[in-house]
């Protein structure tokens, strides 16, 4: 209460100095209020900076593994990992390609197939199904023999007919093969390479038939 009384005593005596130190605090209460609003919005400013900043700086470092082998499909893959964790697949190297599938050679000559194949073989068809699929089917082999004829089979592709120890063997050739196979004539001995596979026809009356496919020859 003294303290109000001798404010309001000094109020009468001097209003004027009064009146200016009211001014004076208001001044230094807004001049507070906007140190305050500028120190946070540069600290949001500053916060927003830095993640940019922060961005900018995170490059990606890739490091891949080594390819698998090719599978039998012609596919290879790999890992490729970010050693700086960018979160980020930008310029990620592939990690998939195309490959050439290697070729699987078997050592079987045409009278071990003659053996097995033939109509008048020991083997019933079922059992002829199943060592075909096991031991020869999509597998590659070299024989060499003596051309019989050489034409294209009613889908064009070029064929190749080649007497052979105990019959005659049919190989569909490659189409790249045409320059060398226009230069050979009927009793030509030529070696050639195939992949086992069955000609779907037979089917029908049972059996098994197989042809060679992919072939590639060269006179001998």
């Amino acid at each position: 209460m003294q303290t109000e009384k001798k404010l309001s005593i000094f109020m009468k005596k001097h209003p004027v100095w009064y009146g200016i130190i009211i001014v004076a605090f208001c001044i230094f209460l807004l001049l507070i209020t906007i140190d305050k609003d500028s120190n946070s919005t540069g600290n949001v400013i500053k916060e927003v900076e830095d993640i940019q900043q922060g961005e900018k700086e995170c490059v990606s470092d890739w490091s891949c593994g080594s390819w698998s082998e090719c599978s039998s499909s012609g596919m290879q893959t790999r890992i490729c990992t970010d050693l700086n964790n960018c979160e980020t697949n930008l310029d990620k190297p592939s990690e998939a390609q195309i490959c050439t599938a290697p070729k699987n050679y078997i050592k079987k000559t045409y009278d071990d197939t003659c053996k097995i194949f033939d109509y008048d073989s020991k083997y019933t068809d079922i059992q002829k199904e199943k060592i075909f699929e096991e031991e020869y089917e999509s597998k590659y082999v070299k024989w060499t023999g003596t051309i019989s004829d050489i034409d294209f089979s009613v889908w064009d592709n070029l064929r190749m007919e080649v007497m052979m120890s105990c019959g005659t063997g049919r190989i569909y050739m490659n189409q790249n093969q045409y320059d060398k196979l226009i230069l050979l004539s009927k009793g030509d001995k030529v070696t050639f390479v195939g992949r086992f596979d069955t000609e779907p026809t037979f089917k029908l009356f049972g059996g098994i038939h197989f042809i060679l496919k992919e072939g590639e020859t060269w006179k001998t």
